[in-house]
């Protein structure tokens, strides 16, 4: 078990069950709970010795921003955001002589910058009624471009 150090194991489903519910959710997952989906994305990685393995308790705990004010959210996010953009600007250098790579890595960068941007826009808003918020894939296919302007 989690607690004892090894692996989460997938419960069997309980009678009348059709192991397609959600952890504590009132509606059904078309698949597994969201617990199941996580044990079996990080599974591969439980095979590694170091870093401990994160169990999906510990990920629910580390998303937790109950106990955060959202200025202090904003700037993290903000920090965030500007650390992955240095990375790209680093990887882009590292690796100038693979195009395919230098492509994927400005667009990452734009990514970083462009949802930093947007994290300062709304950050210093006076209300969520004055902003008009858009959600953008076309600077990437897997990494959402957050578009915050006022109206």
């Amino acid at each position: 078990t989690p607690q004892e150090g090894g692996p989460a194991q997938p419960l069997p489903p309980q009678e009348g069950s059709t192991g397609r519910e959600g952890a504590g959710s009132a509606s059904a997952l078309p698949f597994n709970s969201q617990a199941q989906m996580f044990e079996q994305r990080m599974a591969c990685l439980h095979l590694a010795p170091f870093p401990p393995a994160l169990y999906y308790s510990d990920y629910l705990a580390s998303m937790d921003t109950t106990n955060y004010e959202p200025e202090a959210l904003f700037k993290f996010s903000s920090e965030c955001f500007a650390q992955a953009r240095h990375y790209a600007q680093q990887a882009k250098v590292a690796n100038s002589h693979q195009e395919h790579l230098v492509t994927e890595l400005k667009s990452l960068e734009r990514v970083a910058m462009t949802n930093q941007v947007a994290l300062k826009v709304v950050s210093t808003a006076s209300s969520p009624s004055e902003l008009l918020v858009t959600l953008d894939f076309s600077v990437h296919k897997t990494f959402l471009v957050v578009k915050a302007k006022r109206k």
